[in-house]
């Protein structure tokens, strides 16, 4: 007799997972966590607006319309480009209090040393480039979060880079010093190295952390870094004296516009929160030149094919623009301000 044996196979089809869509991978990559499911819709609507936005507008980059690209970073569902969804909540004033929370310090007085001339003999050559980072001057880039103190990194790193000149040793400052301790003070960079001034010094990085502020001052003597015994003031709008300041004193406090407002949705629609590299040079019609509302440093500057262009330091984090830094228009009419309040400490 035969016996016949019968195997049954079971085969289990198991569905693949679909791969995460662009704003998951946004979310993972940034940390953002969304209690409220009407919160995360609103900014998953703002973050594809601008993801569409980029791919736009770099389309125009590539046909040659405009002369930088945009990425996507960590303002993508933040910084809306003039895109107003039902229920929005994340207004311009907000964009500006937590991301720059910054007010032009045009108007405050003087500057507490006199404007001299910064070059013996104003008929020598300016220098076809300038880069204070290969100089050792400048420290690495920092992120400023959510505190809106951009004045404050604006200040400790001219006043490193002076430092550095004065006496050849490069350390980071404290902006944390500044924010706890300038409570009788205009929080901005002229007023930052007043208060430096004042009190006698400022602490080194290590010697005050960042850290959440307790609302309480924790400087000390023992770990001061740097002194300042006044500040100079670049005459306004002028984009030649930044240059001689930048070329022949060190790396320079400058303030910008780089928030506009839209007068139909009344939201932040600035190009340079998602401006994407440093190789490329940004300009923008729209931005204000008497209007500076985020601080930043100026650390040289040069020129790619027929566009001069400034080497400006942010606090955005490296991850932002090129490695934390961007590359502005220069010569083309003090776009957005740049030689507006540019100014320089004394150590």
């Amino acid at each position: 007799m035969k016996v016949t044996t019968l195997v049954v196979c079971w085969v289990v089809v198991v569905a693949a997972s679909p791969p995460p869509t662009s704003w998951e991978l946004f979310k993972v990559q940034y940390g953002r966590q969304y209690v409220d499911v009407k919160e995360e819709e609103y900014r998953q609507q703002v973050f594809e607006h601008n993801q569409q936005y980029i791919e736009d507008f770099n389309e125009r980059f590539e046909r040659g319309e405009v002369t930088f690209s945009l990425k996507m970073n960590q303002f993508g569902d933040k910084a809306s480009l003039s895109f107003t969804p039902h229920g929005c909540h994340f207004t311009h004033e907000e964009f500006k209090a937590i991301i720059m929370g910054h007010k032009a310090e045009r108007g405050r007085g003087p500057p507490l040393a006199p404007r001299t001339p910064l070059h013996q003999d104003e008929h020598l050559p300016q220098e076809a480039e300038v880069d204070w980072r290969n100089k050792g001057a400048v420290t690495p880039v920092s992120d400023q979060g959510a505190s809106g103190a951009s004045w404050s990194f604006s200040a400790t790193g001219s006043l490193e880079g002076q430092q550095f000149v004065k006496a050849g040793t490069l350390m980071d400052l404290s902006e944390q010093q500044l924010v706890d301790c300038m409570d009788d003070y205009f929080p901005g960079v002229f007023e930052a190295f007043t208060y430096v001034k004042d009190n006698g010094g400022i602490d080194t990085e290590a010697g005050y952390p960042d850290q959440p502020s307790d609302g309480t001052c924790h400087y000390t003597e023992e770990a001061i870094g740097a002194q300042c015994t006044g500040y100079v003031q670049i005459e306004e709008f002028s984009e030649s004296e930044l240059q001689k300041a930048v070329r022949d004193v060190g790396p320079v406090s400058v303030e910008v516009d780089a928030s506009q407002m839209s007068p139909v949705s009344l939201m932040s629609y600035s190009l340079l929160h998602l401006y994407s590299t440093s190789t490329c040079v940004y300009y923008d019609p729209k931005c204000m030149s008497r209007s500076p509302n985020h601080a930043m440093l100026t650390v040289g500057y040069g020129t790619t094919g027929d566009q001069d262009y400034w080497i400006v330091k942010n606090s955005w984090g490296a991850a932002w623009g090129e490695q934390g830094y961007i590359n502005m228009a220069r010569n083309r009419g003090n776009n957005c301000g740049i030689a507006t309040l540019a100014s320089y400490p004394l150590v």
